[in-house]
């Protein structure tokens, strides 16, 4: 809203210049002003020296906002000092209509702020912002080439005009006069800023060549430049928003959010008598209904073995599924394994492994145990009968 009055007080100064303002521009402005300092002030008492001193993308915010409000704060205090003078030089009320419009531009880049809250504008500024090196050195690039050309068809128009004067091809002095002019001509017509043919047929008066060369120019820079120039700028916009941390939280959440809507509408399948739960015999039987197989393979779950996926979702062994283990248990089963997944198997299995070892050893220690114990009964087998053979 104070971006809006703005642009209302700005487009009423322009519609209506020479007149002192409304006085109702002057007080919503002071009132945005203690707006914005009341909000300033509880951040720094909520926050306290961490407001100033905090780490990541907030700092910047921070200071947005203090210069926002300081420039408030001033715009205020030349109001009050302006209205409280009755006379003055023109040179003070200029400079403080001067520094009363700089604080009205800060004021403007509050807005920058609704940038953070609103997903499909970050990921356009974050995009463009991406790409300002690609775009840097692709203008370099872009330079390069067109003085390049420039040269040429300079060096060419030039001797050409010595030659001939200047009244008598003046089309070729207004497009290749100079360096200057022939840069600008070439630049103006790779964007449309002038229609390529009319640069193009004033050569053809220095020779029939000269207008293939500059046909060769445009569709250099046309397929070729500007094409790569596009793709890098598409490419540098596609990994800035792939790393873009706070776009990926709430793309993950927006993503959870639809998707544990869609479960709970298959579980509502499920549960046709609308019991709270789902056991085995019910989940087999709509199981075979196409279309709630066609609905599990939607969300990247393959029913193919209701026994298996019943049990997987049935973690408190209880024979029943209520809704929260039902969605837990398709958010856990949901695609093909993660690489936490295969990280925690591999410990389990080594965690098993071990532990069969060990298993393994006490059956060796059992068995030699009792290989030894029936040495010993024979030995006093053998001994016993030696002494009854004796009796």
């Amino acid at each position: 809203t104070n971006s809006v009055v703005l642009g209302v007080q700005v487009q009423w100064a322009a519609r209506n210049i020479g007149e002192p303002g409304p006085k109702t521009f002057v007080v919503l402005n002071h009132i945005y002003a203690l707006c914005f300092l009341v909000e300033l002030w509880m951040r720094i008492c909520a926050n306290r020296l961490q407001f100033f001193y905090v780490t990541g993308p907030n700092v910047f915010w921070n200071y947005l906002d203090v210069v926002i409000v300081a420039s408030s704060m001033v715009e205020v205090v030349l109001n009050l000092t302006a209205g409280d003078q009755q006379t003055g030089s023109s040179t003070n009320n200029l400079r403080i209509m001067r520094i009363i419009r700089i604080s009205r531009l800060v004021r403007v880049m509050r807005i920058i702020k609704v940038v953070r809250y609103i997903r499909a504008l970050r990921s356009l500024v974050m995009s463009i912002a991406s790409t300002m090196k690609s775009l840097a050195w692709s203008l370099v690039l872009l330079g390069l080439i067109i003085y390049t050309f420039g040269i040429v068809f300079t060096d060419t128009a030039v001797e050409f005009i010595e030659l001939q004067g200047r009244e008598k091809i003046p089309d070729l002095s207004v497009h290749f006069g100079d360096l200057e002019i022939s840069m600008n001509t070439l630049f103006r017509a790779i964007l449309n800023g002038v229609t390529w043919g009319d640069a193009m047929w004033p050569l053809h008066e220095v020779s029939f060549v000269w207008p293939y060369v500059f046909t060769v120019y445009m569709a250099f820079c046309t397929f070729a430049v500007l094409n790569v120039m596009t793709g890098v700028f598409c490419q540098s916009a596609i990994e800035s928003a792939a790393k873009d941390h706070e776009m990926m939280v709430q793309t993950a959440m927006a993503d959870k959010k639809r998707y544990t809507a869609i479960i709970k509408t298959l579980f509502s399948k499920l549960d046709a008598e609308n019991s709270g739960s789902v056991s085995l015999l019910d989940f087999e039987e709509q199981l075979q209904d196409p279309s709630v197989a066609a609905f599990f393979e939607s969300v990247d779950l393959q029913p193919s073995d209701a026994w298996t996926l019943f049990k997987l979702l049935d973690t408190e062994l209880s024979g029943h599924v209520d809704v929260e283990d039902f969605v837990d248990g398709c958010m856990r089963l949901k695609g093909p394994a993660k690489a936490i997944d295969m990280a925690a198997l591999v410990q389990e299995h080594k965690f098993v492994k071990k532990k069969s070892s060990q298993v393994e050893e006490r059956m060796r220690r059992v068995e030699s145990l009792m290989d030894e114990q029936s040495a010993v009964l024979k030995s006093i087998n053998s001994k016993i009968s030696l002494a009854v053979e004796g009796a």
